[in-house]
């Protein structure tokens, strides 16, 4: 299992009932994201999912293949994963991890290079190293971020009066 080839979409919590099934504590921005996985690893074993119940907004009760009664199920504990191949993101949507490495502009003005995305206060920043070596936090609000183009791997962006002097 390379660890960059999956995501942690949720945690076990204890078995659930007599039948094997395994109440998980969701990570997902919805849980109904159980709904639609083939399958999930858990540790270093994959188990597909048989059914996946919603118990309520962070709460899901999954039934597993292999996984028939409650002494099983409480042999199965850790973090709950997905294959990142199966999150796809919708259109106008980008992940984090996808946003690694894109050359950061304002207009023509070549400013540097997405290194990653940081939660400081409660807001997300993007962290970019610049030609000098020096780095930058830039809020990432549709005040400063105008365009991402996945494809040509670049950002357009309308940077705020001084930032340039917070550099370091």
């Amino acid at each position: 299992m390379q660890k960059e080839d999956f995501i942690v979409i949720g945690k076990t919590l204890a078995p659930f009932g007599v039948r094997g099934e395994i109440k998980v504590k969701s990570f997902a921005q919805s849980p109904d994201r159980f709904k639609k996985l083939p399958e999930v690893h858990i540790g270093d074993k994959p188990y597909i999912v048989e059914s996946a119940k919603i118990q309520d907004h962070n709460t899901v009760i999954l039934s597993l293949g292999g996984i028939d009664d409650r002494d099983a199920a409480s042999d199965v504990r850790g973090d709950v994963y997905m294959t990142a191949s199966l999150l796809e993101p919708t259109e106008n949507e980008v992940y984090i991890r996808d946003l690694r490495g894109l050359k950061v502009y304002e207009k023509d003005k070549y400013i540097g290079e997405i290194l990653r995305a940081e939660i400081i206060a409660g807001r997300e920043l993007y962290l970019i190293k610049l030609p000098d070596g020096k780095e930058l936090l830039l809020p990432c609000t549709a005040e400063f971020i105008k365009t991402i183009d996945m494809q040509d791997r670049k950002m357009q962006v309308v940077l705020p009066a001084g930032i340039m002097e917070t550099a370091r």
